[in-house]
């Protein structure tokens, strides 16, 4: 096994340099294009919420766990400081929730088990990216956006729920608000302003970077027309999220594609949420398991609000099928009672 593991790990980069030389022409289209939609759709969206959390987290970091642990404690069985990763992470969009989630696990604040399910749950999409370049660019509607952002929410907190046998005797010791506030020591704005600013260019440019790779990976294997039974702009979404839903047609079945793909987050997402957790020695088998969970709730939540013109979209269901839903929902129940079954086992052995 570990012979395979080596000789892949060779064959990998050598094959995408070949192709590189082999389908240069294409390899530059792609990222041209994909430089364009770093400037025009992902750094608009995402930056300034990048930053915006990163000021948050440096100074009144502190203050956010205990402000909302009262309701978020109770709810999915966690400590104070988990409530930060979780808030944050629907504020500063992917990876932010995983980085979070590995800062105040490698400082102590929480231990492995609660770090390990959290990213299952608090690892998501940002708002703006949802609202402007998900709705109105994609759908045509702030409005589409703000419901898929919802729906977004939604799935995440009841995945939270799902897993919430595993916070089972978990130690929760929430500090006053109070206390809270006459602990916190805010950075002077000189030396603030520029770590928030280094850290946040640092994450933009790993999201831009990793978008750029995977691009090019996307052109390069839909030039060799490969896996042809999957529709191409689910199959990109899959790769890279960003592609995938930018393609996406205005229909009913695009709006539910667009709201799995927001759940799931997609193969370059996940290597950022491996990049940022690097070097915390947390295992992401749970982050996999919920994103996957998160995915399907939020498609059929979604066909839900469709069915019932909560959301309005254009064209018909020609493009998903009622056997796919039919799939859907049969996964999700799936994945629920085994992540509970999971959970009560888990709990049983703390």
């Amino acid at each position: 096994m570990k012979s395979f593991k080596k000789i892949l790990s060779a064959i990998l980069p050598v094959g995408f340099t070949l192709m590189l030389l082999i389908k240069n022409e294409l390899c530059t289209e792609a990222l041209t294009s994909g430089i364009s939609i770093c400037l025009t759709v992902l750094a608009p969206s995402l930056f300034a919420f990048i930053f915006a959390t990163s000021l948050l987290l440096e100074s009144f970091g502190s203050v956010i766990g205990p402000l909302f642990a009262p309701v978020l404690c109770p709810i999915f069985n966690i400590s104070s400081e988990a409530c930060t990763p979780f808030i944050l992470g629907l504020l500063g969009g992917f990876p932010a929730g995983a980085q979070i989630t590995g800062s105040i696990y490698s400082q102590g604040k929480i231990s492995k088990k609660e770090a390990e399910r959290l990213l299952s749950f608090c690892n998501n999409a940002g708002p703006m990216f949802v609202i402007a370049a998900v709705g109105a660019s994609v759908f045509g509607s702030s409005e589409t956006g703000r419901l898929l952002y919802c729906v977004h929410i939604a799935s995440a907190i009841i995945v939270g729920l799902v897993t919430r046998p595993l916070g089972y005797k978990f130690q929760k010791t929430s500090p006053s608000l109070k206390d809270a506030w006459n602990s916190c020591r805010i950075p002077s704005f000189k030396s603030l302003f520029p770590k928030c600013c280094a850290s946040s260019v640092k994450l933009m440019s790993l999201i831009c970077g990793n978008f750029l790779v995977f691009r090019v990976i996307i052109a390069l294997l839909s030039s060799a027309n490969i896996i042809p039974i999957v529709p191409k702009e689910i199959l990109n979404g899959i790769i890279e999220i960003t592609s995938g839903i930018l393609s996406l047609p205005v229909t009913p079945g695009g709006i539910i594609s667009a709201s799995i793909l927001l759940g799931f987050g997609g193969l370059c997402v996940h290597m950022q949420t491996e990049y940022v957790l690097m070097d915390t020695g947390l295992s992401t088998t749970r982050y996999y398991i919920g994103k996957l969970l998160q995915g399907g709730i939020s498609g059929s939540l979604t066909y839900v609000l469709l069915q019932n013109r909560i959301i309005e979209a254009s064209g018909g269901f020609e493009s998903i099928s009622s056997q796919a839903l039919c799939l859907i929902a049969a996964a999700v129940l799936l994945l629920c009672l085994l992540s509970v079954i999971a959970g009560k086992k888990a709990a049983m052995h703390t």
